[in-house]
């Protein structure tokens, strides 16, 4: 989807792309590899397949890839396909992929990084600030801009809030919803305790974005437990 002068993938980095770029680090590592080696393990018959061409244009957005004719995983996709044990490495592969995408870095620096929200109602008056796009397109693409962002950007692990005693805040509930004092202001809170938490400001529209959001959420469930699988053996 073209937004102005910057462009957003139709594919979103989890489940799809990170598991394309595990699957070819898994095979290669690091090394070059021409389309028609690479086209079959990514469950194509030929390399000219438009699929295939797209895959790989949305990896390289991401830049979890490079080159053209052969190419290979950027250290990007490495630090996200085989972090090192022990190391941050996997979260920061996570936040370079992301702020890869021009469009994603502007909506990084100015919200996630400052652990602020993206605006519900008047989203699109920051997207055409940014963008430089009319009012018309960017009130009919906000929605579906801020929804791609937000896909992206819940992977990205961020520090517990921490109070003025420099102490994470939290409880510990063991589940269910909850409105105890250790919540932000204004918020609902699912378990909330030192081992899970989940915030959300008391507001239909973002109770019912948080409601939209289930099965992304349920796709980095699933790459966690993967990864902690995966360690287990």
């Amino acid at each position: 989807m073209d937004v102005g002068n910057y462009s957003v993938p139709n594919t979103r980095l989890f489940p799809t792309l990170i598991g394309l770029v595990k699957t070819m680090y898994n095979k290669f590592e690091q090394r070059d590899v021409d389309y028609d080696t690479l086209a079959p393990v990514f469950g194509h018959k030929k390399a000219k397949s438009g699929s295939f061409g797209m895959k790989l244009a949305w990896m390289r957005a991401y830049k979890l890839i490079e080159g053209r004719g052969q190419v290979h995983v950027t250290e990007t996709g490495r630090k996200i396909a085989l972090p090192s044990p022990g190391s941050d490495e996997e979260n920061l592969g996570v936040i370079e992929a992301i702020t890869n995408l021009p469009l994603w870095r502007e909506l990084y620096e100015n919200y996630t990084k400052n652990s602020k929200d993206l605006p519900t109602e008047d989203f699109w008056i920051s997207l055409r600030e940014i963008t430089g796009i009319s009012p018309e397109e960017a009130k009919n693409k906000a929605d579906m801009v801020r929804k791609a962002f937000l896909e992206d950007a819940i992977h990205i692990k961020v520090q517990k809030p921490i109070d003025s005693g420099g102490k994470n805040m939290g409880n510990q509930n063991q589940g269910g919803p909850s409105s105890n004092s250790s919540s932000p202001s204004g918020t609902a809170s699912y378990g909330a305790s030192d081992t899970y938490g989940i915030w959300v400001k008391e507001d239909l529209k973002a109770i019912e974005f948080l409601e939209s959001q289930i099965e992304a959420i349920k796709s980095w469930i699933n790459h966690e437990k993967q990864k902690l699988e995966t360690k287990q053996v």
